[in-house]
């Protein structure tokens, strides 16, 4: 997607109403102004021409207008209904602000977030939720335990806590705050896992996602073997997907093809533009041997960065999972009048070469597959085989827990940010 603010709309909206405008004459007595918009925003970035209606004018609103075209990623939403969309596109989240993962009498926390609420009230790294007010925890699933610790934020939550052989009661004030959208876990002294959670431009660090992901690699140069989780990673913005693939193949690398809906100001319409893309990353992890877990909530930006790993890496790369959720194509996001939102399919995306599959609608097969679930365990295995058998690594692993805050993005998405 590319998110195209007022400034571009204005100048759309100004263009329209002369004779030479190509956009059909508005009737002002029976259009407002968010259907007026809706319609010149479909009318231009609209990539499936043909799905178009005959008359973009003969529905009773933008939002029926936006169903009649039938295509599932393209969406008319209010100014309280754009609001909770757009926090999809930030690492902005809220609750207290930790990982954790189940244990026989609760949940034992495995990372207090920095800036967090957690933080703030003194919850530590290995402490165990017992309680979360009257309700104990143990044997709760993830889920219904995420509905104990959440809820509106500035609220209160009353944490029964064992840490070592006390126990005590911790108030956490529930707050906002923002999450990292890249971690590592060291998972013996050959090998990393690093999870992706989407691909952000605003996250803990300036330089977003990309820059988070650089300085992991940075972080683990002694890695022999790395896992990348994509597990849950639903995409985000185009251009900090090319930036992260950058890092794992060489400079100048294709990456993908997009065909895609621009407004061009001098023909005053909307045109179609074909585009190769291709790295100028620094190639720092070339040399990485990557195994890429997926599953089917892996999508669209990520299902582009699995997709050019498969074909332009070749044996050093090995997919683990279930097939990808399979969304080949991008949205342009336009605030419009009072704040509305028109989320328009602009934009097809296809694998560079000739022989790699358009992943569009049927996902991504993996290299090896299994339930999302053991895709860990799998990968692990694969590893110890590859080594001597002495240094083999035994049993099973410590995995990642998951956040209070999972997951990041509801809604599967490309978000295209074109580059100067």
């Amino acid at each position: 997607m590319r998110i195209v603010r007022r400034g571009l709309i204005g100048i759309i909206a100004a263009v329209s109403l002369l004779t030479s405008c190509d956009f059909r004459p508005l009737d002002h007595d029976r259009i407002d102004a968010w259907y007026e918009f809706a319609a010149l925003c479909l009318d231009v970035f609209f990539i499936y021409r043909d799905q178009l209606p005959s008359d973009l004018y003969a529905y009773s609103s933008p939002q029926e207008l936006y169903e009649a075209v039938d295509e599932p990623f393209t969406y008319f939403l209010t100014p309280s209904e754009a609001k909770d969309r757009l926090v999809d596109l930030s690492t902005q989240r809220g609750g207290i602000g930790i990982r954790r993962d189940s244990v026989a009498n609760g949940y034992v926390i495995e990372k207090v977030y920095a800036n967090t609420p957690g933080e703030s009230a003194g919850l530590a790294v290995g402490d165990t939720i017992l309680r979360a007010g009257d309700l104990s925890l143990a044997g709760l699933t993830f889920e219904e335990s995420l509905d104990a610790l959440q809820g509106a934020i500035g609220t209160e939550v009353v944490l029964r806590i064992k840490r070592g052989d006390d126990q005590f009661n911790i108030i956490v004030r529930r707050g906002v705050f923002m999450l990292p959208s890249v971690e590592v876990d060291s998972l013996d002294s050959l090998t990393v896992q690093i999870t992706l959670g989407g691909f952000y431009h605003e996250t803990v660090v300036p330089g977003g996602s990309a820059e988070e992901f650089s300085r992991m690699l940075d972080s683990t140069t002694w890695a022999r073997y790395t896992l990348l989780d994509l597990r849950g990673n639903r995409g985000g913005y185009v251009d900090q997907c090319i930036d992260i693939v950058g890092q794992l193949v060489p400079s100048g690398t294709p990456i993908v093809r997009v065909r895609e809906r621009q407004y061009d100001q001098s023909t005053d319409a909307g045109i179609t533009v074909d585009t190769l893309y291709t790295t100028d990353g620094t190639g720092k992890a070339v040399d990485r041997t990557v195994y890429i877990l997926v599953d089917g909530y892996t999508a669209s930006a990520s299902e582009m960065l699995v997709s050019c790993l498969m074909e332009q890496a070749g044996d050093r790369v090995t997919v683990i999972g279930t097939h990808t959720y399979g969304k080949g194509r991008g949205q342009v996001m336009i605030d419009g009048p009072d704040s509305v939102l028109a989320v328009v399919t602009c934009m097809t995306i296809s694998p560079v070469g000739d022989s790699a599959k358009v992943y569009d609608l049927v996902g991504i097969e993996p290299d090896v597959q299994t339930d999302s679930a053991d895709a860990f365990d799998v990968a692990m295995d694969i590893i110890g085989d590859e080594l001597p058998a002495k240094r083999r690594i035994a049993g099973r692993h410590n995995r990642p827990g998951r956040r209070d805050a999972d997951p990041f993005t509801s809604v599967p998405s490309a978000v295209f940010m074109r580059k100067p």
